[in-house]
């Protein structure tokens, strides 16, 4: 098993722990925002993850969070949000929309990690991301369309908009329904995070039945 795979599988290993159901508590283990903010989910309880290209701690997350979104029992829809850490990566954040427009996110997601951290790759502009793209099989053209176009360009400034109105001030951040925030900070460990996450969308999934 790649080890990538293997910590993901301790992760979601953890989970199923009784003695590790361990209390959350509001504002030591997560934030509550006082008024709800904006989601896209409909009826589902929605997954926000704030998250960075050039985060390490982000791609290291990335895996346990996908394979937890895939074993959960609970009603949930997970929304990625690229934010820049730096000025310079502005870039990957209209990348991941340019590949959202596309429809190609699932085939360069975990690449644009493997890109910069493992092969030093700088990823920092139309043109390197237009070659980057061109070797996983989308033509220059039909690249430069989506790059250039009003939906990308939209999507990136709400991604900024978002990130503000969220107060995100590191990554990875998590939101759960418009309602709570956890960062790695709060929760104490990536593997605490996700505890963290299942049980606020259960929480969430509760309220909502209730209402």
């Amino acid at each position: 098993m790649k080890p990538m795979r293997l910590l993901s599988a301790l992760f979601l290993a953890l989970l199923a722990l009784p003695a590790l159901a361990a209390d959350f508590e509001a504002g030591r283990d997560y934030h509550v925002f006082d008024e709800p903010r904006r989601t896209s989910s409909g009826d589902q309880v929605e997954i926000t993850e704030f998250f960075a290209y050039s985060c390490p701690a982000c791609r290291r997350f990335n895996g346990p969070l996908h394979d937890w979104y895939q074993q959960t029992e609970r009603d949930v829809n997970l929304v990625r949000v690229p934010i820049p850490l730096r000025p310079q990566d502005q870039a990957h954040v209209r990348a991941y929309f340019t590949a959202q427009a596309l429809g190609v996110v699932d085939g360069v997601h975990e690449d644009i990690y493997a890109a910069l951290h493992d092969q030093g790759r700088a990823l920092r502009s139309q043109d390197e991301f237009r070659d980057f793209f061109a070797e996983r099989g989308v033509s220059a053209e039909a690249f430069d369309e989506a790059w250039d176009s009003r939906a990308v360009q939209t999507r990136t400034r709400r991604a900024m908009a978002l990130a503000r109105e969220y107060q995100v001030r590191s990554t990875p951040t998590v939101a759960v329904d418009g309602r709570y925030r956890i960062t790695g900070g709060q929760a104490g460990s990536q593997a605490r995070m996700i505890e963290a996450i299942e049980h606020l969308a259960g929480k969430r999934e509760a309220a909502r039945a209730a209402e």
